[in-house]
């Protein structure tokens, strides 16, 4: 005996049930990072300058284990500011004839800048940044291994990153079977979509 229409469509209901409930969950589980991101986004077009302000700065100088090289600036930093605790992106890391080795670390929340002798003495400055900093910082995330806060953020990018793919997979496919709207639907898309094909050419040429 054939199936009837109702034990035919409910394979179909389930599949959209399951599709809704993760791109709503998947939607809750994010926005919170999306809100971030999306006044992070607004401070790079439209600085708002009493939030640009800097907080205090705090100087101090250390020595290190072992005196330095002058091989591989780069490399040496990171080991430097690995020997001192110090989280962040190594910044401008070269050789000066009266400081020696100087860079930065840069990382959401401070900027540290160091100036490391040969001898192994070290000069230290941390300058505490302000809040719409920090928001631009997490915006461009980074891994940073030396930091579980800021590698569970870089992980949650990714996550909220593959959560939009599907959800705006997932959207189209249950908007294509609403039957609502159909021809606005359709026009807003593809609209969407020319405009930013588009963009992306106009760059390319």
């Amino acid at each position: 005996m054939g199936q009837s229409a109702a034990q035919l469509a409910k394979p179909r209901r389930n599949r959209h049930r399951w599709l809704r409930t993760i791109h709503l969950y998947g939607g809750l589980l994010c926005s919170s990072y999306l809100v971030v991101y999306g006044i992070s986004s607004l401070l790079f077009s439209h600085p708002i300058g009493r939030l640009e302000r800097q907080g205090p700065v705090r100087e101090w100088n250390d020595t290190l284990k072992a005196p330095i090289t002058r091989d591989d600036p780069g490399g040496t930093a990171r080991k430097i500011a690995s020997e001192l605790g110090l989280v962040g992106r190594i910044d401008n890391a070269e050789w000066k004839a009266d400081q020696g080795l100087s860079f930065a670390v840069l990382r959401p929340g401070y900027k540290y800048t160091v100036r490391a002798q040969e001898t192994g003495v070290v000069a230290l400055k941390a300058q505490r940044l302000g809040l719409t900093q920090v928001l631009k910082g997490l915006h461009d995330a980074r891994r940073f291994p030396d930091s579980v806060p800021l590698t569970i953020w870089w992980n949650f990018t990714h996550i909220t990153i593959l959560v939009l793919l599907f959800s705006t997979v997932s959207g189209i496919f249950l908007w294509t079977g609403s039957g609502r709207f159909a021809m606005t639907g359709k026009q807003f898309l593809i609209g969407g979509s020319v405009l930013s094909l588009a963009l992306i050419g106009w760059l390319l040429r």
